[in-house]
């Protein structure tokens, strides 16, 4: 699984990420602005790991499925797998778009409050 650390660095500049790195800082906890920030930052989080999951499920499902038709498993059975296989396929592609969309609304209240915290901050 990616780490949020991760996934943030390859979709935030410098100056973003530490904006994001405010959060960890207690004294600030009562800022509503950093609830939010936290919020969507989770949201981030469990979509993607969500998103794995799926991709995770979805390989295992197909090896099974391989390994059944090479066994010459019951059909029914098989067919069974296969569906799964497909909804379990089906839900990789939704699952990309919210994580793209919970992105984009991170990447939106961090652009927000650029320049809110730290010395001579304007918010």
């Amino acid at each position: 699984l990616q780490s949020i650390e991760s996934i943030l660095e390859k979709h935030y500049t410098e100056e973003e990420l530490q904006i994001i790195a405010c959060l960890r800082l207690n004294r600030m906890s009562a800022d509503p602005r950093v609830k939010k920030l936290k919020v969507q930052t989770g949201v981030v989080k469990r979509i993607s790991k969500e998103k794995a999951s799926y991709e995770k499920e979805a390989d295992q499902l197909a090896k099974k499925v391989q390994d059944m038709e090479a066994s010459k498993a019951d059909e029914y059975v098989i067919k069974k797998q296969k569906e799964c296989l497909e909804e379990s396929r089906q839900m990789v592609p939704d699952t990309r778009n919210r994580l793209s969309k919970a992105l984009e609304e991170l990447r939106s209240l961090v652009a927000e409050y650029r320049g809110c915290w730290g010395p001579g901050s304007g918010c």
